[in-house]
């Protein structure tokens, strides 16, 4: 991590964001579902319509030598025509793959919301803001599952969530939290420290990265460091062995730290931790700070989802739940289904670069001292 109070690297600056004491509710993680949507409403509904029809058509009707000039400002095409093909091979046209109609957004404006806000298939789809063929189906198992996570979390914001949903895994949530860089479990490592079993589960909280920075370039006020870990999300599920979950590189044993023997794949709970888990995961869809990325207690949630089940063999909320999981956590590298919380000393902001996708990034000033990212990052 590089690390300048001066913030050499940027040249001379009269004024950093969130410097000051007096800077209060500047970041969106702080805001409710529904005031982001308000503010939203309120810039959709300032822009014109029928320039931004004109806008999307103008895009629609450039040759794909043209839109890619455009996309290579942001992304590389070719990356950005693979993450957006239905199978991923990145071939066809980008009008085949990838439509914008940002008219949609003044009609998502105009309509009476109420206490709701817009659905997944509102923003996604072949009749929506924007249609990505990868994205095709989503809709009906991923989208409904999403669209079921944001109305729990609304009525969660307005206190009319139902009290035995209250603890059950929300994937609104874990996004919200990963955003803002607030814990996502109680105290965290602070409370896992202090549990024989959370202490094997969560041994991120108790090892320490061999990472050495011998080899990166250091400049005059410049610091590289591994930060503190104060909190751990990770997957997990029950699978035909057991309780599983992603451990983590080293473990400590009779007061050393080795190399994890199951770092790389899943590992086994035992004792104690096996029931634990199952309960968790069962009633709620998680234990703590780990995930059932294996849907266990999801069920279809009205008639139409229990007929198709008879189709699809599983109810296509728990299919979209997987999907979630697989963007989330990533299909099939273990080590990186772990996310932990870093806390930067003597910090008041930062800057991170933040990844959509894995295919558009960016940086943006984050006001506070700890920021969510994959452990593997600091090779923990």
């Amino acid at each position: 991590m590089l690390i300048d109070g001066k913030n050499i690297w940027f040249g001379p600056r009269s004024f950093i964001p969130f410097s000051s004491h007096k800077s209060e509710n500047s970041e969106q993680e702080k805001q409710k579902l529904l005031e982001i949507w308000k503010n939203l409403k309120k810039g959709f509904l300032s822009l014109n319509k029928s320039e931004l029809n004109q806008l999307s058509d103008w895009f629609q009707n450039l040759e794909d030598s043209e839109k890619c000039e455009i996309i290579d400002l942001l992304v590389e095409c070719e990356e950005f025509k693979k993450v957006t093909s239905l199978t991923g091979s990145g071939g066809g046209l980008i009008k085949d793959h990838f439509r914008i109609n940002l008219s949609k957004l003044n009609d998502l404006a105009y309509r009476n919301w109420e206490k709701k806000i817009p659905k997944f298939s509102d923003f996604f789809g072949r009749n929506s803001v924007l249609f990505i063929s990868r994205l095709n189906g989503f809709e009906s198992k991923f989208g409904k599952l999403l669209d079921i996570w944001i109305e729990k979390e609304v009525n969660k914001e307005l206190k009319n969530l139902d009290p035995r949903e209250i603890n059950k895994v929300n994937g609104i949530q874990i996004i919200k939290t990963l955003f803002s860089g607030k814990k996502y479990w109680g105290e965290g490592c602070e409370s896992y420290k202090n549990d024989e079993n959370e202490r094997k589960i969560f041994s991120e909280c108790i090892t320490q990265s061999k990472k050495t920075f011998r080899d990166y370039p250091s400049f005059e006020g410049e610091n590289y460091f591994t930060p503190e870990i104060i909190d751990v999300i990770k997957g997990g599920y029950i699978g035909e062995e057991g309780e599983v979950y992603s451990p983590s590189k080293y473990v400590i044993m009779l007061g050393e730290q080795y190399p994890e023997e199951f770092y790389g794949t899943w590992k086994k709970a035992e004792g104690d931790t096996k029931e634990i888990l199952y309960r968790g995961f069962e009633d709620n869809g998680s234990w703590k700070g780990v995930i059932d990325i294996g849907c266990s207690n999801v069920r279809s949630s009205d008639w139409f989802s229990s007929f198709l089940q008879i189709v699809t063999k599983h109810p296509i909320e728990k299919i979209g739940c997987w999907e979630f999981y697989n963007l989330l956590f990533t299909k099939e590298n273990v080590p990186e289904k772990r996310f932990c919380l870093f806390k930067l000393p003597e910090t008041k902001s930062f800057i991170k670069e933040i990844s959509f996708l894995d295919l558009i990034k960016f940086s943006t000033w984050k006001k506070g001292n700890s920021f969510w990212t994959r452990c593997s990052t600091y090779e923990i």
